[in-house]
């Protein structure tokens, strides 16, 4: 009998002990304490306390949405339209492995002073796995410290290739968007439309940074963002598209990398010039679609692109401002 009871304990043992290097090579959020009690039959129970990390997610990219409360009636055109896989052309994503296509969503959404988080607000959370209710009261300076939550975020709790951020009046090109990232350099790379140079104030330090509408951060950078001091993410730079390029330049900078950081637009892989008024569908986001029914028509435009009317896929929305009019048409 006490052999039995022996060979009960030790097989536990070695159990314990699979199952904590198991679970240690695994990508892990923040640890937690786990306690396992085994029942052996003798005198008294052994206790085994060890660390133990959550499993990560695993994604090809996170999709940073910074949203406010009032805005539902964009959340859900991105839900069922936008970032909405079967709305596409399946055609459009040959060639693209199966992985590419796993994504998250995170729309952050802050207070209001008035009432705190609405009732509506509160049951579209309680409906959807995507909206993300943080503390800071809604404000332009919020923008700032809804990006730093969802870097920090992100690597917590999603084990992803790319970090893009966009906006509520940008529309993703969900085909070329997952193509082209497929094809990019998965380490050190911020991408988007990142011909601006801006001076920060604290270090009198001269940086690129790319377009708030969307843009593109590989994972590594995003760890090593988080890993920055406050006193270097709390920087006095009033928007928060100039807050990820001097975050990404004080990388750059501690950890010195070189190479081609930033892909030129005319990359044959990266190509993505933004341009209202001339969206050709090479590109990855069309942003300043003001309007929901402008972001809409947009989309619909995008998405019924035929390849035999038009072999070139160089489809172009084009709006009249004054009017109001709309038409979609091949550019060919």
């Amino acid at each position: 009998m006490r052999c039995i009871r022996a060979r009960y304990l030790a097989c536990s043992i070695a159990f314990v002990v699979l199952l904590y290097f198991y679970t240690d090579i695994l990508p892990t959020i923040p640890q937690e304490t786990i306690i396992i009690t085994l029942k052996t039959g003798l005198k008294h129970d052994v206790m085994f306390e060890y660390v133990r990390g959550k499993q990560l997610e695993k994604i090809f990219m996170v999709i940073f949405i910074p949203s406010k409360p009032e805005a539902g009636k964009w959340r859900e055109h991105v839900r069922t339209k936008g970032l909405n896989i079967s709305l596409w052309n399946g055609n459009e994503f040959e060639g693209v492995p199966k992985e590419c296509l796993r994504f998250k969503v995170m729309f952050v959404v802050g207070k209001t002073k008035e009432n705190g988080y609405s009732d509506d607000l509160l049951h579209e959370n309680s409906m959807h796995d995507d909206l993300y209710l943080v503390e800071t009261m809604e404000s332009i300076v919020a923008l700032n410290e809804k990006l730093l939550w969802a870097l920090r975020k992100s690597v917590e709790m999603f084990d992803f290739k790319y970090f893009i951020k966009t906006d509520h009046d940008t529309m993703i090109d969900l085909p070329n968007l997952v193509t082209g990232l497929n094809l990019a350099p998965r380490q050190n790379l911020y991408t988007g439309k990142c011909d601006i140079k801006l001076k920060s104030t604290p270090y009198n330090q001269t940086f690129d940074y790319c377009k708030g509408g969307g843009y593109v951060i590989s994972r590594d950078l995003v760890q090593k963002i988080t890993e920055l001091n406050d006193n270097e993410t709390d920087v006095p730079i009033p928007f928060e598209d100039g807050l990820s390029g001097w975050l990404i330049s004080r990388v750059v900078q501690k950890h010195n990398i070189t190479g081609a950081l930033i892909p030129k637009h005319d990359d044959n892989v990266l190509q993505n010039v933004t341009d209202s008024t001339n969206l050709f569908f090479i590109k990855w986001f069309y942003h300043y679609l003001k309007l929901l029914h402008w972001l809409d028509k947009t989309f619909e435009c995008r998405r019924k692109a035929d390849p035999v009317l038009c072999p070139s896929m160089k489809y172009k929305y084009l709006t009249r401002w004054k009017n109001d009019g709309v038409e979609c048409v091949c550019n060919e």
